[in-house]
């Protein structure tokens, strides 16, 4: 019943083809490899194409190439702090400090707080395999990134270095580089602008 909501409602208009709860026999030589030392998760399984339909119909505001899953108001009240004072737990650090807790997403509310570069008002969450998503709305960007690492020692370091590499592409001249959808008309595109990042910290950008 659930993935048949999903399927529906989610999915389908998304055109989300990979993602389920399971992977069919005919797609399982594509199922990437999970590092880990023990344990393990439950949830969907995607790929990074899917991932991004759906950070990016969130970033859109609730629509994706003229399909629209969710009203701009919804996406707001989704994507808001509402943890006010209440700190959010963290089993490895406490507490994630600057951070706040919407409907399903983390909130950035302090990059200093927090302790890496970030925007004001971003929100996304991280998986079990250390994979991340986040969007940022001010610099019109999705970023998604598919590691996968389980219980591996000092992944978590990852969740900082990732944006602080996404974060440094971004220049703010006349050219304005960013990881941006370019269209016509917001979501009716699927057009990304491409930002690559070498070891020697240069930027190389591909449409």
């Amino acid at each position: 019943m659930t993935i048949s909501f999903l399927e529906r409602r989610l999915f389908a208009p998304l055109r989300m083809t990979d993602t389920g709860f399971s992977v069919p026999d005919d797609k399982s030589q594509r199922l990437a490899t999970v590092h880990r030392h023990k344990g393990g998760s439950f949830g969907l399984v995607a790929t990074a194409q899917d991932y991004w339909c759906f950070a990016q119909m969130m970033l859109n505001g609730g629509q994706l190439d003229g399909v629209r899953i969710l009203s701009p108001h919804t996406v707001a009240f989704m994507t808001r702090d509402h943890l006010g004072d209440i700190q959010m737990p963290s089993s490895s650090e406490g507490h994630h400090s600057g951070m706040g807790f919407g409907l399903g997403f983390a909130v950035m509310k302090d990059p200093a707080a927090a302790g890496y570069i970030s925007s004001e008002g971003s929100f996304g969450w991280a998986g079990a395999a250390a994979t991340l998503f986040w969007v940022d709305p001010k610099e019109d960007m999705v970023v998604v990134a598919m590691t996968q690492h389980m219980g591996v020692p000092a992944v978590e370091s990852l969740s900082s270095q990732i944006p602080a590499l996404v974060y440094s592409a971004l220049l703010r001249e006349e050219a304005q580089l960013r990881l941006r959808m370019d269209g016509d008309t917001p979501g009716d595109s699927r057009r990304s602008r491409v930002c690559r990042i070498d070891g020697s910290n240069q930027v190389e950008t591909q449409d």
